[in-house]
């Protein structure tokens, strides 16, 4: 599950650190990626997915999956899961609470996951809003038992929660999207970002 973790952050860092050159990481990644990695758009890059399947393209960058395709994988992957009991389906209403306004309760309609944000449609309103992942303090499904930080924390740093967030890599013709939170080890050339991530921890 450490590796697991670790290869997740690396897929992290990449995208953000690709997508905001000189910017630092938010949320709850704690480690840049060397200056030195040279992974960049049109890059040639390599995935490996959790469940084994190995990939190649030109590395694109990050984008949102469509929300239909969004709502129909994630819907998939929840209702097969114990995840089912935690996290609500696509469209189901759910309540929040954050650190920054700890006695306010967020109500509204579940839209999605992405690498920072958690977005829901507030009662009253006709555009989602997006409160970041890493100022939750609870959520819950109606009437449900609420998800504190720390266990929401370790679904999301574990790649246990789908993301809307995907690598896009061109194969061919193809654009090939990769949710974020499937991949599990990432290269390109002879650079391998996770061992380089993992010396540097130790």
């Amino acid at each position: 599950m450490r590796h697991q973790t670790s290869y997740l952050l690396v897929v992290i860092s990449i995208t953000i650190f690709l997508s905001l050159p000189g910017c630092s990481i938010t949320g709850w990644t704690t480690k840049d990626i060397p200056d030195g990695s040279d992974i960049g758009k049109g890059n040639a890059v390599t995935i490996t997915t959790k469940a084994g399947k190995i990939m190649t393209g030109q590395y694109i960058g990050v984008q949102d999956i469509p929300i239909p395709d969004y709502a129909i994988s994630y819907n998939e992957t929840i209702s097969q899961s114990i995840l089912n009991k935690l996290l609500p389906q696509y469209g189901e209403n759910i309540q929040i609470t954050t650190k920054i306004a700890e006695n306010k309760v967020w109500e509204g309609q579940f839209i999605s996951f992405d690498l920072e944000h958690i977005r829901i449609m507030l009662k009253g309103k006709s555009e989602p809003a997006e409160l970041y992942i890493s100022g939750l303090t609870t959520l819950s499904k109606i009437g449900e038992k609420r998800v504190q930080m720390m266990q929401f924390r370790r679904l999301f740093e574990n790649g246990d929660i789908p993301l809307r967030s995907a690598v896009v890599l061109k194969n061919g013709n193809d654009d090939l999207k990769i949710p974020i939170n499937e991949i599990q080890n990432i290269t390109s050339g002879s650079i391998d970002v996770a061992r380089i991530l993992s010396s540097l921890r130790r």
